[in-house]
């Protein structure tokens, strides 16, 4: 709940507060999927990656929010259909926000290398920040993109 309150009084959005809100325990979901798939535990470590990307996520998921959610009001979409509106939308944010989040993953991909001691303390961290992002990279751009508008 604390959660939607200040989403909301940043974002200024009920909406994208909620559809944040709503995100959030679902790409939890997804990197847990993807460590059990991949044999990880859910350590220390690895649950200390499953709370690193919460700021690049928020704004994966917030930055997207925002723009995916045009206001009635605008002038430059009175008489387009509000799919055509939600499409401009997704379109100007898409690429800056996937860039952002690709350029967080490659920067863990060379933790990958590493071996030994190194190697078992640093993979779980890097893979479930991978996951992570790409679970909010994936649930930003498709899945909560076409909500209608309630006001």
């Amino acid at each position: 709940m604390l959660v939607v309150i200040l989403l909301l009084l940043f974002l200024g959005n009920l909406r994208a507060a909620i559809v944040v809100a709503v995100t959030l325990p679902l790409a939890a979901l997804f990197t847990f999927i993807l460590m059990s798939l991949f044999g990880m535990s859910a350590n220390l470590m690895s649950l200390g990656g499953l709370a690193s990307p919460s700021y690049a996520g928020g704004r994966c998921r917030g930055g997207g929010g925002e723009r995916g959610f045009p206001s009635r009001h605008d002038q430059s979409s009175k008489n387009i259909p509000h799919l055509h509106v939600i499409y401009r939308a997704v379109k100007e944010v898409v690429m800056p926000v996937a860039s952002g989040v690709v350029i967080i993953i490659v920067v863990f991909l060379p933790l990958l290398t590493l071996q030994g001691l190194e190697g078992k303390l640093f993979i779980p961290v890097a893979l479930t920040i991978i996951f992570a992002l790409a679970g909010s990279l994936i649930l930003s751009l498709t899945r909560f993109r076409c909500w209608r508008p309630i006001c």
